[in-house]
C-alpha cells in the first residue's frame, strides 16, 4: 500500500491549501490528492466544497467568480500560522509535486455553471510535464468519459462513495477510488483480475 495525503496534509494546514501541499511533500509521501474546480475566467484551482463558504466565507461557487477576486480572500484559519493563506492553483499545486518527486491524484468537480475544466486540467498536466505522474479521478462519470476523449492516455479513476454491484464493470476508467469501509479482499481481487488499481479514502 502507498499512503496518500488527501487534499494534503490536512490534518495540520487548511485543506487544499498550497501549504497542506507542501507539508505533504515534506513527509516525503508518494501521492497527493487535491480537488479541482475552474474559475469564472476559466482558471483551475483546488477547492473541494461546492459553495466558497467554508474556507473562504463566500456565499458563491468558485464557477461564479473571477480567480483575481478570488486571490483576494483568505483561508479562514484559527491557527495563526495560516491567516493569510490564498487559494492555490492545479499548476502550482503539479509544480511542486514535480520538484518533490510525487505523483498526483486529481479529483475533477464540473460545474454546469462554467465549462472547460477538463481541457484545461489535461492542459496544465502537459504544460507542467507530469502527464505519467498523474491520474485523474472524480465522481461524475461523465467527467472521466471526457478525459478519456480528450487523452486516451491518461491514467483514471472512479470515485465512488457506496458499494456498486460490479465495480470492474466501471466503463471509462483504469482505476477504482472508493471508500475504505466499502472495499474487501474479493473485491480487491476481482479488481486486480480485471486489471485494476484500487485507492481509498
Amino acid at each position: 500500500p502507498l499512503v496518500c495525503a488527501h487534499r494534503g496534509d490536512n490534518a495540520h494546514a487548511p485543506d487544499n491549501s498550497y501549504e497542506a501541499f507542501e507539508l505533504a511533500a515534506a513527509e516525503k509521501l508518494p501521492w497527493i490528492e487535491l480537488d479541482v474546480q475552474i474559475t469564472a475566467d476559466g482558471v483551475v484551482v483546488a477547492e473541494h466544497d461546492q459553495t466558497l463558504s467554508r474556507n473562504f466565507g463566500i456565499r458563491k461557487t468558485v464557477a461564479e467568480i473571477t480567480y483575481a477576486k478570488l486571490k483576494e480572500y483568505t483561508f479562514i484559519s484559527d491557527d495563526e500560522r495560516y491567516q493569510d493563506v490564498h487559494i492555490t492553483t492545479l499548476l502550482e499545486v503539479l509544480k511542486l509535486a514535480k520538484d518533490n518527486g510525487i505523483k498526483v491524484q486529481i479529483e475533477t468537480k464540473p460545474s454546469e455553471k462554467k465549462d472547460g475544466l477538463e481541457e484545461e486540467a489535461l492542459r496544465l498536466v502537459e504544460e507542467s510535464g507530469m502527464h505519467d505522474e498523474v491520474m485523474i479521478i472524480s465522481l461524475h462519470s461523465e467527467s472521466i468519459k471526457k478525459i478519456k476523449e480528450l487523452d486516451p492516455t491518461m491514467i483514471t479513476a472512479h470515485a465512488v462513495m457506496k458499494t456498486w454491484k460490479d465495480y470492474a464493470e466501471v466503463s471509462d476508467a483504469d482505476n477504482l477510488s472508493a471508500e475504505i469501509g466499502t472495499i474487501t479482499p474479493l473485491l480487491v481481487k476481482e479488481l486486480h483480475d480485471a486489471g485494476m488499481k484500487v485507492f481509498y479514502l
